[in-house]
């Protein structure tokens, strides 16, 4: 019997001697097609929302194209983009997510179906504020709030609204000005109104804060 697809036979559900009869409901085993390969994304309807409105509002200059890039499940970038092949046209009930789809070349076999990797996707470039996730709290209205260094030299609390993450920090449009200082640590015996007396400091890629003029420590 000859499979009327091109693709890799997975294991056999039957075995030598077993009764097998033409068209019958059990399957002798099944085709798979992995190159290319589809990969179904997910992501929030309300982050979807957001994209639309930024893209709307102008604050967010969309690419011509839309292009993946996954990262597999022992944390390696998997050679090559996908290509956008469609959105879903409804949310989940259950999750409150749209499923997207994009179309991957996979010459090599290495992404294989039910494997779970992570993807991201370029959707344009925008200007804004990146502050570093450790730096906010979320209450539990779900608003984020921040400290900064009022003119007077005292703690002030703000309320900030993100537009999503870019690695380790929340991506903010309105609600800072450059020259700004914003306060790193010490977060959990601040309050508003209280004098401080702000030192320097920069936030290392392991995302440990330390005095600007402080070397960094070498593993």
């Amino acid at each position: 019997m000859k499979s009327p697809i091109a693709g890799r036979a997975d294991i056999a559900t039957v075995s030598i001697g077993d009764l097998v009869t033409a068209g019958q409901a059990d399957a002798l085993t099944t085709i798979v097609q992995a190159d290319p390969i589809y990969v179904d994304m997910v992501e929030a309807s309300a982050r979807i929302l957001s994209v639309r409105n930024g893209i709307a509002e102008g604050t967010l200059d969309q690419n011509d194209a839309l292009e993946a890039t996954l990262t597999l499940e022992n944390d390696q970038i998997f050679r090559g983009t996908g290509q956008l092949v469609t959105a879903g046209n409804s949310v989940s009930t259950t999750t409150g997510t749209v499923t997207i789809r994009f179309e991957f070349d996979n010459p090599d076999h290495v992404v294989i179906p039910g494997m779970f990797v992570r993807g991201d996707v370029v959707i344009g470039s925008t200007q804004a504020y990146l502050v570093p996730q450790l730096a906010m709290t979320r209450e539990s209205s779900g608003k984020l709030t921040a400290y900064i260094v009022g003119e007077d030299g005292t703690a002030q609390q703000i309320t900030l609204e993100e537009d999503g993450s870019y690695e380790n920090a929340w991506i903010v449009h309105e609600g800072l000005a450059d020259g700004v200082q914003l306060i790193v640590d010490g977060l959990s015996s601040l309050r508003s109104g209280q004098e401080v007396a702000p030192v320097a400091a920069v936030i290392d890629e392991n995302g440990v804060v330390r005095d600007s003029d402080t070397p960094a420590v070498e593993n």
